[in-house]
């Protein structure tokens, strides 16, 4: 079941996340605009001189995650500089928790990969202090801000690489990530050849993030306790990006347990929450029950909708319960044609769009509502 930030039963636990957010200087709902309004105000001029030449570079290509946190210098600089995505960061850290919760007795370690400037961490550390926490980050400008502000006894802040992780930095009952992996660099949308593409392990975006989240998981087992798991918010683009993690985790021998996984809604984007338990054996993937887990729970309303990277047709035209129900194509006045497919996949309906742009998009709606007239307008829909 897909849980929000604003649900009844979550309020007062959320709003305290959010209080000591703002406690570390965070604006939330700020827009990027506000933001850039206010940092002549916070930075100093040296900050100031990176955050311009950073935005420079965003003009003729993607800065890395390396620029940007090099960018701040202080507390007060980091989270303005972060600001417009606090609210990512407090449902996401809000939902972290509450499936941590019952692994939180006292005595156990708690590793967070991808720590930033500890904010999360150092909100666990004083709700729980009786509980180890580590923050492990590879980006030094980062830990010494997180270093600097942490006045906790049971948390501390480590600068290493995932690759370098070894039991000489402890042994954890729990290694939690939250949105602390960097898919760096970004792949490319993949050429038409892709959409030909039979099998999921054949998609390029899948296999590049099975191997960046391979190569996390392989640093992270080696400072997990045998029966540990690893509780991971990830900042994933599309479902191929999602299963090529499962499949890392598969080969990293460890089970995805579908129970306790969630994904998170922050507006109109979805961030899985997966929850990963060693193991001596697993199950080999199922990619009908991966999909159907996926759709229900990035699509919980017919207004829900997820964007997906180009090479997405196989999953599809592979499914052994897929109809199609009607197919009409459009022709635009610059040349590129965009087909409309809606069906029933997997017990979740869809509605499936895609150009000879290479675009995607994939609209869940619930298979109740595949009736005629129910459906957004242009998306003709006969009875099943």
């Amino acid at each position: 079941m897909l849980q929000t930030p604003t649900s009844s039963t979550s309020t007062t636990e959320y709003t305290d996340f959010e209080t000591f957010l703002r406690g570390d200087g965070y604006r939330l709902n700020i827009s990027p605009e506000d933001a850039k309004g206010q940092m002549q105000e916070v930075f100093s001029s040296d900050t100031m001189q990176r955050f311009q030449t950073l935005m420079t570079i965003g003009k003729d290509r993607p800065y890395t995650s390396e620029e940007l946190y090099s960018v701040p210098a202080a507390l007060a600089e980091a989270s303005l500089l972060f600001s417009p995505m606090s609210h990512v960061l407090s449902a996401c850290g809000q939902q972290l928790y509450r499936t941590m919760q019952g692994h939180l007795s006292p005595g156990i370690q708690v590793a967070d990969m991808g720590c930033g400037i500890g904010s999360w961490l150092r909100w666990m550390a004083e709700h729980h202090p009786n509980v180890g926490f580590v923050g492990f980050d590879r980006h030094q400008g980062l830990l010494q801000i997180a270093s600097e502000t942490n006045q906790l006894g049971n948390c501390q802040f480590v600068e290493c690489e995932y690759a370098d992780l070894s039991k000489a930095y402890g042994q954890f009952d729990v290694v939690a990530s939250l949105l602390g992996v960097d898919f760096e660099p970004k792949p490319f949308p993949p050429s038409r050849d892709d959409l030909a593409a039979s099998s999921p392990s054949e998609q390029a975006i899948t296999r590049f993030y099975q191997r960046a989240f391979a190569s996390a998981l392989a640093g992270w087992r080696r400072v997990l306790q045998p029966k540990g798991c690893v509780m991971a918010v990830l900042r994933l683009p599309c479902f191929e990006a999602w299963y090529g993690c499962l499949a890392a985790a598969y080969s990293e021998g460890f089970r995805f347990n579908t129970e306790a996984s969630s994904c998170i809604a922050c507006g109109k984007q979805r961030f899985p929450l997966l929850v990963l338990e060693a193991a001596d054996g697993v199950e080999p993937l199922n990619l009908d029950a991966l999909l159907t887990w996926w759709a229900q729970r990035t699509g919980v309303s017919a207004e829900a909708q997820v964007l997906l990277d180009a090479a997405a047709l196989w999953r599809y035209r592979n499914l052994k319960d897929k109809k199609i129900l009607e197919e009409t194509e459009e022709e635009y006045e610059d040349g590129h044609i965009m087909r409309k497919e809606t069906g029933i996949a997997g017990g979740v309906g869809y509605v499936y769009e895609y150009a000879t742009t290479l675009y995607r998009r994939l609209e869940c709606i619930a298979v109740d509502n595949l009736q005629p007239g129910k459906n957004r307008p242009g998306y003709l829909v006969e009875d099943a």
